[in-house]
């Protein structure tokens, strides 16, 4: 081995338990790092790769970055996934024998980054926790920066730890080995920084048993589940290990059932474009950035939690519908709050750096301008004619006393730093306030010293001054030092244009002085961190506070875009009916500057009107609508009024879309089959109480495969599903199978043609459209005149031919593929993966080989077009080969 200096083998030494880390070790006034650390941050940070002599022949890699700039380095570092260990000198380099001790206080990894550009003001920044044990699966979720902590263990397979997941969108996954390993394949997919840890001394049952215990102390240990127990102590020992200290801000480990929200996987998200647009994934244009008119950070956060999950409860979604009642009926007292919820500063965010340690002077006088607003919103609210928001607040905790304490001790608007002095009012402290006298009073003394001098002496222009390398002195240019007085004036140092001097008077204030300012700002210093954790110990009543604030805040944000849109208050049902007259889809409204939006309505149950088949064509508003719905539905359901002009809404437990295309290149995979996996999701995973919008499926393949699909999955969810659907179809063959299903309705997009133009109409009536105007569509797309006036050509024989409009005979050949597959003899493997499914396949090929030969014989060839005969062959042939 090298024979390395012994600053290099200490760093060697440090480095080798931070393998997966970046070592940042502090020299001086710089973070350094070495070797291979170094080479590949000098190519992230984009700074000068250097070198130096570490005891070999070859000088070691070596890159530095200034301390007190470190922070925009690390979110650089760890917005591209990496981890980052911060080494510290420990020990006072004067008192230091050999190398200074150095250790790592504190590891920063994507999941615990506390402040930076990385972190969303307006998100959050989730780290979560998984194990599976004995089949049960166990998610711990926290966020460091604002000291919320989540448990579940609600999952019956992993697709539904996938969606919970989805939920959260953590930037880090602590997953204990072995579930990691037989998970793999579904953990890789997601984009987050994934940590897997084995059991060690520091990771073992026993240990998180106590770390639970300690952390949450009025926890009842008997409400977890083992598997709870043990994601939640993984989780709290990896921000223990990675942090190097208690974390205060936890408070509360919050146990909930993820079956007790509406479930929205990620397709839904979306495809409905929940929290992000599906093209550039902008928060605007979607529905939070529509229902997002929150004041403050905390309620902005509270509000997207709301939004990934609705509720179930009447009850508790009726106690945020009676709120927002409340508030959009008194516009003065909305307007009142939103003034005052303006001026408050994320609280939550602030107590976890008050707790965390790392608050500055400047956080603390921010969280007492946020505390003063409180009484004023209470005072609001409790002198206005509400009642349900009163109650609210009934209990709230103004916390006046913690905002006196900053009041009384910390200056008005303070300096950042809490080491430079300025930061403590005179008179909070009788020592500080000596030491403040004794320096102020020097001051003094040396601008009478400067005008008694300038008299005694004659020179006008002598000035006292001070450096920090040779303290106090008394300057004289070069002109005037034949008038400088030898016997009490003392050479200190010579410059180009002056001399410096120190008289015995001088030196013996200078060390009043400088002792009098030193003990001041270690004083001042001190105080400043006892008040940070007599701050940091009323941690529990700030949280609730902020929590509180948030909740007004989100409601109030509910009742300003109602009124400002004209939404209204809906009804909540138990008995599965959806029901909504003039529904309009809120965000495309929003974005139409003013021109009207054409309002439709809907009804689902699941008696009559189980399933709607909507035909027209595209572009005229199917895809609009079936959204709509959906979104109206979730707005319902997390407690906001809903843009119709009534609306019944029957408590929906999940909601599956597919609307729109697109391959998912990342895992190869295509437009097609993305397709059908989310189809199968949505089958399979649906219940009675679910809503299933599915647009033009099949459109991926031929059209027989896709017609059958089409009518198999209809049928599907018709006998066996029974979930209220919106289903969309350009096969126009499709909409006579409603004579069939007791419980599905034709409705279609209306359209005129007015001089050979095709005029959108966005209404949605019942029937079925007459045709599919892709033509039409094409020209309003702007496709070269030569290709439209061929089209129309092609069609026009086609017709002639009676090729496409022999719907009868097309409608028996796709009830006999959709017969095979609903039976499982064709796609139907793409929803059911089982062993069963190959027996039954062998089970039904003598049948099969039956049912081909009888259709061959019924078969009329006198009356079959050649191209009729030939895709008939073809699809005997492809129902053989599978």
């Amino acid at each position: 081995m090298a024979k390395y200096t012994p600053m290099i083998q200490q760093y060697l030494t440090i480095k080798q338990d931070y393998q997966d880390a970046f070592l940042f070790f502090r020299l001086g006034d710089f973070y350094e790092m070495f070797f291979e650390d170094a080479k590949l941050a000098s190519k992230i940070l984009e700074i000068t790769l250097t070198g130096r002599d570490g005891g070999t022949d070859d000088r070691i890699p070596m890159c530095g970055i200034p301390y007190h700039s470190a922070d925009t380095y690390i979110s650089k570092l760890i917005d591209q996934g990496y981890k980052v260990a911060i080494c510290e000198q420990v020990e006072d380099p004067k008192a230091a024998k050999g190398v200074v001790k150095r250790e790592v206080v504190r590891v920063i990894t994507p999941g615990t980054l506390m402040e930076g550009k990385v972190i969303d003001s307006k998100g959050n920044n989730y780290i979560g926790s998984v194990i599976e044990i004995d089949g049960r699966i166990g998610l711990s979720v926290s966020d460091i920066t604002t000291g919320e902590f989540y448990a579940t263990d609600s999952f019956e397979e992993i697709d539904d730890l996938m969606n919970e997941l989805n939920q959260y969108q953590p930037t880090e996954l602590v997953i204990e080995k072995n579930t990691f390993e037989n998970y793999k394949s579904s953990f890789n997919q997601i984009d987050t920084t994934v940590t897997v840890i084995e059991e060690d001394s520091f990771y073992s049952e026993k240990n998180y048993y106590q770390i639970i215990k300690d952390q949450f102390s009025d926890l009842d240990l008997k409400s977890l589940s083992r598997v709870l127990m043990i994601s939640s102590g993984q989780l709290l020992s990896y921000l223990h290990k990675t942090q190097q200290k208690k974390l205060e801000h936890f408070n509360q480990l919050q146990l909930y059932d993820s079956k007790k929200f509406m479930t929205l996987d990620q397709f839904s998200k979306r495809n409905l474009e929940l929290i992000q647009t599906s093209r550039d994934q902008n928060k605007k244009g979607s529905l939070l950035w529509l229902l997002d008119q929150t004041e403050t950070a905390m309620g902005s956060r509270l509000l997207r939690r709301w939004l990934e999950k609705p509720l179930l409860s009447i009850n508790a979604i009726e106690e945020r519908l009676a709120i927002v009642e409340e508030l959009f009926n008194d516009s003065l007292l909305a307007a009142d709050l939103s003034d005052q919820l303006s001026q408050i500063y994320d609280i939550e965010r602030l107590i976890s750096k008050v707790t965390y340690g790392n608050a500055t002077p400047r956080d603390l006088y921010n969280l007492r301008k946020s505390l003063e607003r409180v009484p004023d919103i209470y005072q609001l609210i409790n002198e206005s004619k509400t009642s349900y928001i009163k109650k609210l607040v009934s209990k709230i905790d103004l916390c006046q006393d913690i905002a006196a304490l900053i009041e009384q001790s910390i200056q008005d608007d303070p300096p950042i730093s809490s080491k430079d002095g300025g930061v403590i009012k005179r008179g909070y402290d009788k020592k500080l306030d000596s030491y403040y006298l004794a320096s102020t009073e020097g001051k003094e003394w040396l601008q009478n010293l400067e005008r008694r001098e300038r008299e005694l002496t004659g020179i006008k222009s002598l000035k006292v001054g001070f450096n920090k390398v040779f303290g106090y002195y008394i300057e004289v240019t070069k002109s005037n030092l034949s008038q400088v007085p030898g016997d009490r004036y003392i050479r200190k140092q010579t410059l180009a244009n002056s001399e410096r001097y120190i008289t015995e008077e001088l030196k013996a204030k200078e060390a009043i002085i400088l002792e009098a300012e030193e003990k001041m700002l270690d004083l001042e210093y001190k105080i400043f961190t006892t008040i940070r954790e007599k701050i940091a110990t009323q941690n529990k009543r700030l949280q609730s506070l902020a929590h509180d604030l948030a909740m007004i805040d989100v409601l109030l944000s509910f009742a300003k875009i109602s009124s400002k849109y004209g939404y209204v208050k809906p009804n909540i049902n138990q008995e599965g009916k959806l029901q909504i007259e003039e529904g309009r889809h809120p965000v495309i409204e929003a974005v139409q500057n003013g021109q009207p939006f054409i309002p439709n309505d809907t009804f689902l149950d699941q008696e009559y009107d189980q399933i709607l088949l909507i035909t027209g064509p595209n572009m005229a508003g199917k895809s609009t609508y079936m959204r709509q719905v959906a979104l109206i539905v979730i707005m319902a359901q997390i407690g906001c009024f809903v843009p119709a002009k009534m609306a019944n809404i029957g408590i929906t437990d999940r909601i599956f879309t597919r609307i729109g295309a697109g391959d998912d290149l990342t895992s190869g995979q295509s437009t097609f089959m993305v397709e059908m996996l989310e189809t199968k999701q949505a089958i399979t995973q649906a219940t009675s109480n679910s809503l299933i919008l599915l647009d033009e499926i099949g459109r991926g393949t031929s059209t027989y495969d896709g017609m059958a699909l089409a009518q198999a999955i209809i049928q599907y969810i018709h006998d066996h599903v029974k979930a209220k659907t919106l289903f969309s179809t350009h096969y126009h063959e499709l909409t006579s199978i409603t004579n069939d299903f007791p419980r599905m309705k034709n409705i279609h997009v209306s359209v005129i043609e007015k001089d050979g133009k095709v005029i959108f109409l966005h209404k949605i009536k019942e029937g079925k459209a007459d045709k599919s105007y892709g033509i039409h569509v094409a020209e309003l797309a702007g496709m070269p005149h030569e290709v439209v006036e061929s089209a129309k050509k092609i069609l026009k024989e086609l017709e002639s031919k009676n090729i496409i409009n022999n719907t009868d005979n097309i409608q028996k050949k796709v009830q006999g593929f959709s017969d095979d597959i609903a039976q499982g003899n064709l796609q139907l493997e793409l929803f059911n993966n089982s062993s069963s499914t190959k027996q039954n396949l062998e089970d039904s090929e003598e049948k099969l080989y039956k049912k081909i030969a009888n259709e061959i014989k019924a078969l009329d060839l006198l009356n079959l077009t050649p191209m009729e005969g030939f895709q008939f062959l073809y699809d005997i042939q492809k129902r053989l080969r599978k």
